[in-house]
């Protein structure tokens, strides 16, 4: 992550602005609408879109990564002085690159300590048009650590999504051959209510409501 944080990406969205864009030409616009899931949270683009930029025929696309305040200025500060750097720099008659020491100095502090517990907030939101109509599909994810099992959020939203995937594979319900992209998997909603279904049981439970496009 460390590296992802010192690059440029892609966004495809006319009316986006950029965490390490060069100009402010958009940096006004308000997306509070949308943070409200977490609380006090800020949002920055990030590059979690990959492969739906090519899979989905979509025209405008964005996704963000939620943090607490402060955070995407803290990671600027990092990257314009030089930490991200993969250039090796001489001290003490040693060679040691930037990006190296960052890593060495932050992992240990990102770790959760004894008795804290993690929370995994996501949202997606699609507007289109069904029937001649504007309509917006919103799907809300919050999961919070597991104190029973004492597993972190972000181990059974990814972990346990890997899972279904695998008993999909293991049901024979993935016919194409390959790789595929998992964004892929929804071109068949049996596929998609497995998925759902077993994070379901689980205890991870994703919430769709629809409403009047914009």
């Amino acid at each position: 992550k460390l590296r992802e944080l010192g690059v440029d990406y892609l966004v495809i969205k006319p009316y986006s602005q950029h965490l390490m864009s060069e100009s402010n030409t958009y940096s006004d616009i308000s997306y509070e609408d949308d943070l409200h899931l977490a609380g006090e949270l800020e949002a920055f683009n990030t590059d979690g879109l990959r492969t739906v930029m090519t899979t989905i025929d979509c025209p405008n696309m964005i996704e963000k990564t939620l943090r607490y305040p402060g955070h995407a200025d803290k990671v600027r500060l990092l990257r314009d002085t030089g930490f991200f750097s993969d250039e090796p720099l001489e001290i003490d008659g040693a060679e040691v690159r930037p990006i190296d020491l960052t890593t060495a100095l932050l992992f240990p502090l990102w770790q959760l300590g004894e008795g804290e517990e993690d929370v995994t907030v996501l949202r997606v939101i699609v507007d289109g048009t069904k029937a001649g109509e504007q309509v917006r599909r919103t799907f809300d994810l919050v999961d919070r650590f597991d104190k029973r099992t004492e597993t972190t959020s972000m181990a059974r939203t990814t972990g346990y999504t890997a899972t279904m995937g695998a008993r999909m594979l293991a049901a024979g319900m993935v016919g194409e051959t390959g790789g595929s992209a998992p964004e892929n998997l929804a071109s068949d909603p049996a596929r998609v209510t497995f998925i759902l279904d077993g994070l379901r049981q689980r205890g991870i439970d994703v919430r769709e409501t629809v409403s009047a496009g914009r």
